[in-house]
């Protein structure tokens, strides 16, 4: 059990947050009991299966492996062999959405409206969905960084300016009150932009991702609104 301890030692170091550190240890600890009692290989076998999918749970691997550890990392440790197994990592992932069903239903019943009325960019509408999925699934930061993409996207078309134009959401903002198109909601747009700013680059943040979407859909009637000419 000494190279076990060794290795679930080094992954800690590596890439564990604090929180997770009693969550590995009591796993460990419950293998290390457990195979004890094993008379067999099958036995020893279907134990180091759930071993792995325990150590899962405690969050050590899929997303923060790829991300955080290098290739030759994972070859040395008991990480690559979970990241070869795809029944463990389809059942992973099966649980996830398990326990999380309850809050997507929740979240989903909060959502009135995250689309439009009104005919908008595809660009446009597509970051405004792609915010209303991550509000769903809890990528809270996620969501409000791609309503301020939306935001972005939808002023430079209808100020027209070309989209990789260097142009600050700020001027822009300004820009589309001035002109009219945002009547009284500049405010609401620059306060779009200041959460999205505060997520970006401060932390912790304290913005409602739902009030956000909900914001920028309300933003976006107002820009799109059929004007006179």
């Amino acid at each position: 059990m000494r190279w076990l301890r060794m290795e679930v030692s080094m992954v800690k170091k590596r890439l564990m947050p604090d929180k997770c550190m009693n969550k590995i240890d009591k796993t460990v600890k419950e293998f290390s009991n457990a195979l004890g009692f094993c008379h067999s290989i099958e036995d020893k076998y279907k134990l180091w299966n759930k071993f792995m999918r325990e150590m899962i749970k405690c969050n050590i691997g899929l997303i923060h492996c790829l991300y955080l550890l290098n290739e030759h990392f994972i070859k040395e440790t008991v990480l690559k062999s979970i990241l070869e197994d795809d029944d463990l990592i389809g059942e992973f992932f099966e649980s996830e959405l398990s326990n999380k069903k309850d809050k997507l239903v929740e979240r989903f019943k909060k959502i009135k409206r995250s689309l439009t009325k009104s005919p908008v960019r595809e660009r446009v509408q597509s970051h405004l969905i792609e915010a209303t999925y991550c509000y769903l699934y809890g990528f809270d930061q996620a969501a409000i960084a791609l309503c301020r993409a939306s935001l972005d996207f939808a002023l430079k078309g209808q100020l027209h300016k070309q989209d990789n134009d260097r142009i600050s959401l700020e001027k822009l903002i300004n820009e589309a009150v001035t002109k009219g198109y945002l009547e009284s909601h500049g405010p609401v747009a620059h306060n779009i932009r200041l959460r999205a700013n505060e997520v970006m680059h401060e932390s912790p943040f304290k913005s409602d991702p739902l009030k956000i979407i909900n914001d920028t859909r309300e933003v976006l009637e107002i820009l799109y609104k059929p004007r006179q000419a």
